[in-house]
């Protein structure tokens, strides 16, 4: 049976700690964590807007901020930010940042569209990256697409309008290596000019 975590009125953008253990996320314009089982909330970070997407790794917590970019924050919080990926809002807008197992590769849906005459066409119209934490280098992998993340199967996996797709993914050359597959319709999509969320999640 469902049951509701206590502290997590409001909330949004919720994500799992690696362990499972704890959930991060974006309420009052504050990151927090908050235990499973419950307890109070713990505040990391005051970032004002709702961020575009999140993800939680070993390394931190991975969060995309309008006219920022693509930032990394301890859970434990006490410190600022890493920028990982700078973006300006001429540059466009990142949603759904995730690192690869490498440790070393993110990879993120970015949009340079402006959205006008529907707020979907935005996302509609958007490339899924990857791009080297070490050299910085960016490479569209995936267009249109939204929303990706990289599951233990070998495949990408992401969305386009209200479905969700598969496609081969090699770790080796950051490249697919087949193409998409339908494997989920009628998936209920975030429809708003700054996110481009599908909702669907893995463990």
């Amino acid at each position: 049976e469902s049951s509701p975590i206590p502290g997590t009125e409001q909330a949004s953008n919720p994500v799992f700690a690696p362990d499972s253990r704890s959930l991060a996320f974006w309420s009052e314009s504050v990151l927090k964590r908050v235990d499973v089982s419950g307890g109070v909330p713990v505040p990391i970070y005051r970032t004002g807007p709702a961020p575009s997407g999140m993800s939680w790794n070993e390394t931190g917590i991975l969060f995309s901020q309008i006219g920022t970019g693509i930032l990394r924050i301890a859970p434990d919080g006490g410190g600022k930010p890493e920028l990982l990926v700078p973006l300006t809002s001429d540059d466009g807008l990142a949603h759904g940042p995730r690192l690869l197992p490498d440790g070393k590769t993110l990879i993120f849906t970015l949009t340079t569209d402006a959205g006008v005459g529907s707020t979907g066409n935005r996302w509609d119209n958007a490339q899924i990256v990857v791009q080297s934490l070490t050299t910085g280098s960016r490479r569209t992998i995936v267009q249109p697409g939204t929303d990706a993340r990289y599951v233990p199967t070998g495949h990408l996996v992401y969305a386009l309008g209200n479905t969700v797709f598969a496609r081969p993914f090699d770790l080796a050359t950051f490249e697919t290596t087949g193409g998409p597959v339908p494997v989920a319709e009628e998936v209920s999509r975030v429809i708003a000019v700054d996110n481009g969320a599908s909702q669907f999640a893995f463990s």
